[in-house]
């Protein structure tokens, strides 16, 4: 998943992507959410009320492995979900990040293994960005600094972040190891949950991949 949020703060993007094995050959990474959030000077934005609410209900929709997010500005949103048990990652967009997660946009789009579903705004967002040629790659930008590109900005990161972790063995409080009667110490659960609520989730988490890549 690939948050940013634009240095003017008038708007907000979120992105999520799957990466999705198809045969033993063929990678895809498949858009399966995206989000964005206009606040105005009357009404700005509310980041618990938005932006983590729509986070943590996207953790029970579907398997979030980590949130990637540009730290400027973003470092309480980091910890409020990180107390909630979501892994968080900075992604500082620097150039070289940039490049890196735009030149991979780049050559999924290229080897057909980007999949997304209509969207006008998407759409649109993505005819207004262009491609820079820089020595390591390519990068996005744009030609108009009014052109909101900010989505495909979290596009990038997202899909980079899949293509990252296909491979990826990662441990956490989810990984579903927890041991409650040989563990020495307590075990600090992700905030809101009970032991009993914790295993009904991780009950619910097994049956998603024991189903993982038998429906599209």
């Amino acid at each position: 998943m690939g948050l940013c949020r634009r240095r003017r703060l008038d708007q907000a993007r979120l992105d999520g992507d799957r990466g999705d094995a198809l045969g033993q050959e063929a990678q895809q990474v498949r858009l399966v959410f995206h989000r964005i959030y206009q606040p105005s000077p009357d009404q700005p934005l509310d980041f618990e009320g938005t932006i983590e609410r729509t986070i943590l209900d996207l953790r029970k929709r579907f398997l979030l492995r980590k949130a990637l997010f540009d730290p400027w500005q973003m470092q309480a949103t980091a910890q409020r979900l990180t107390r909630f048990g979501v892994k968080v990652e900075e992604f500082p967009q620097s150039p070289a990040n940039l490049t890196t997660a735009s030149q991979n946009l780049y050559e999924l789009i290229q080897g057909q293994g980007l999949v997304v579903y209509p969207d006008a705004d998407l759409r649109l967002a993505i005819s207004r960005a262009v491609a820079i040629e820089t020595p390591h790659g390519w990068r996005i930008g744009k030609d108009k600094q009014t052109h909101k590109i900010d989505i495909v900005i979290a596009l990038a990161m997202a899909a980079h972040a899949a293509v990252q972790g296909q491979n990826e063995y990662t441990y956490d409080l989810w990984s579903g190891c927890v041991d409650w009667d040989d563990a020495d110490e307590p075990i600090n659960l992700p905030l809101g949950y009970t032991r009993e609520t914790y295993e009904a989730e991780m009950a619910r988490r097994a049956r998603i991949y024991a189903n993982w890549g038998k429906t599209t």
